[in-house]
């Protein structure tokens, strides 16, 4: 509650280094990791590339994709835990700000488009509701919304998957912004220069990085909604509560020594910003060439 936040907060403010917590209260077996992504210089440094070829290396990925490879198990099924032993309350899942819950905030969800089969990935906060229930805000013109409300609206559930922990890949592409007919598992691979490694979930039909440290897997039933509680925003002020659809769990399973890791939003500039900053460069340079192709 508050500390690992404020190690982050302190990072953010000084271009500071990204920190490994060995010890969790309360959480024995697991560590937890912050401020990753807090700093743009380790974000080149995912990229692999210098600030002023970060634009042009984001586009490329997003207009040659590189496909994944399917592969058996993986790093993130050393642990497998199912049914009522899938328990998320376990997870040293952080409480950032003084009126928040204890929010997942570095969560990549992936859901499948219902009527292209598409794997959405988005980034989008999740509240613990209970030892198997997660609330999940994501709006409904974004990915995950929209394969939500599209089986929503069927009368159906929608399986989904949250990975923590992953190669940056995922996490830099689930950022990306282009056609929703577009996979941003093969964007995330464009990105790091091959293939990402997916594997198949326990309990849905979701791939997920095989490498992540932990994996979420349940569903979205309709009409299962709860209250989330005040969530500190990126302006750096508090959003309204809001009525958010619940994700009942039915699977987690992660690595042997699991690392959760957390992502701090709320007054500029934080993890939040720093995690959009190259996918917005790569919008406004677009933009810009429309309007004015011979000139950007």
């Amino acid at each position: 509650k508050w500390e690992i936040a404020a190690y982050i907060r302190r990072s953010s403010d000084v271009d500071g280094p990204c920190f490994l917590f060995e010890s969790v209260e309360g959480h024995p077996g697991w560590r937890a990791t912050g401020a990753m992504y807090a700093s743009p210089r380790r974000i080149l440094d995912a990229l692999g590339v210098p600030v002023d070829r970060a634009t042009a290396h984001y586009l490329d990925a997003i207009n040659h994709p590189v496909p994944w490879e399917v592969v058996e198990g993986g790093k993130c099924k050393e642990v497998v835990l199912l049914g009522d032993d899938a328990r998320v309350s376990g997870l040293p899942i952080v409480t950032h700000s003084e009126k928040d819950g204890p929010f997942i905030t570095a969560g990549v969800q992936v859901a499948r488009d219902p009527d292209t089969g598409v794997h959405g990935l988005g980034m989008h906060r999740m509240e613990l509701f209970g030892e198997r229930r997660l609330g999940l805000w994501a709006p409904d013109e974004r990915r995950i919304g929209r394969a939500r409300l599209k089986r929503h609206e069927r009368g159906e559930r929608l399986e989904i998957a949250v990975v923590i922990g992953p190669d940056p890949g995922p996490v830099l592409g689930a950022c990306a912004r282009g056609p929703h007919d577009r996979e941003k598992y093969a964007i995330a691979g464009a990105l790091l220069g091959g293939p990402l490694r997916l594997t198949r979930c326990e309990t849905i039909d979701v791939l997920v990085p095989a490498d992540a440290e932990c994996v979420i897997e349940g569903y979205l039933e309709p009409g299962d909604r709860a209250t989330e509680a005040p969530f500190g925003e990126f302006p750096g002020c508090y959003g309204g509560r809001m009525e958010v659809p619940v994700m009942t769990v039915t699977a987690v399973t992660h690595r042997q020594d699991p690392i959760y890791q957390t992502v701090l939003t709320g007054f500029p500039v934080t993890e939040d910003h720093l995690l959009n900053w190259v996918p917005m460069n790569a919008v406004v340079y677009e933009a810009a060439k429309r309007v004015c192709p011979g000139g950007v």
